[in-house]
C-alpha cells in the first residue's frame, strides 16, 4: 500500500501506469484477510519483521516531513526488495523449494507483460516497480529451480546407489 500511495502522489494519481501496483494491493489485502480469518490468533514478530515495520514507519515519516513522494516510492521499492529475504532464507535453511512455481511464474509473467505499456508510457516509477518485480521474482524462480533440480539429482543418486 505504501508503494501505491507514494506512486500516486508522485505521479498525479496516474492509475493507468500504476495498474499492477493497484492490483498488488488488492491481492495483498486478500491474502492478509485469509491469514487473519483462517490463521492462528497468536502473532509475534521476528527481529527482521520488527526492523522492516520500523523502516516502513521511517518511509512514511520521510514522506510526510519532506513531501517527497518520488523518493518515498523508491524507498518503498527498496523495502519490497528486502521483503524477499525471509522467503530466500527459508529456502536456504530448509535446502528445498518451499514455494509455488505457478504463483511466482504467473506473477513474473504479469510483470513482464505490464512492463511494455509502462515503458511506452515512460513512467519511471512504474518502470522501477515492474523491473524490481521482474528481477526479484526471476531470482526467486532461479533459486526455486536450483532446489528442485538439486532434489531431483539427490533422488536419482539415491536410487542408483541402491
Amino acid at each position: 500500500m505504501l508503494s501505491l500511495v507514494t506512486f500516486l502522489l508522485a505521479e498525479d494519481w496516474n492509475f493507468k501506469s500504476g495498474f499492477l501496483n493497484t492490483i498488488d494491493v488488492f491481492m495483498t489485502c486478500a491474502i492478509v484477510f485469509v491469514v487473519i480469518t483462517r490463521g492462528t490468533r497468536k502473532t509475534h514478530f521476528r527481529p527482521f519483521e520488527k526492523w522492516y515495520l520500523g523502516s516502513t514507519v521511517f518511509v512514511v515519516a520521510y514522506g510526510f516531513l519532506t513531501g517527497d513522494a518520488w523518493n518515498s516510492n523508491l524507498f518503498a521499492q527498496g523495502l519490497i526488495t528486502l521483503g524477499y529475504i525471509p522467503t530466500i532464507i527459508t529456502m536456504m535453511t530448509e535446502k528445498r523449494n518451499t514455494e509455488s512455481f505457478i504463483t511466482w511464474g504467473m506473477t513474473d509473467l504479469t510483470c513482464l507483460i505490464a512492463l511494455y505499456p509502462v515503458c511506452v508510457d515512460g513512467n519511471i516509477l512504474a518502470i522501477v516497480y515492474l523491473l524490481r518485480g521482474v528481477i526479484m521474482i526471476s531470482l526467486m524462480l532461479a533459486l526455486m529451480m536450483y532446489y528442485e533440480l538439486r532434489a531431483k539429482r539427490e533422488r536419482v543418486h539415491q536410487t542408483t546407489a541402491v
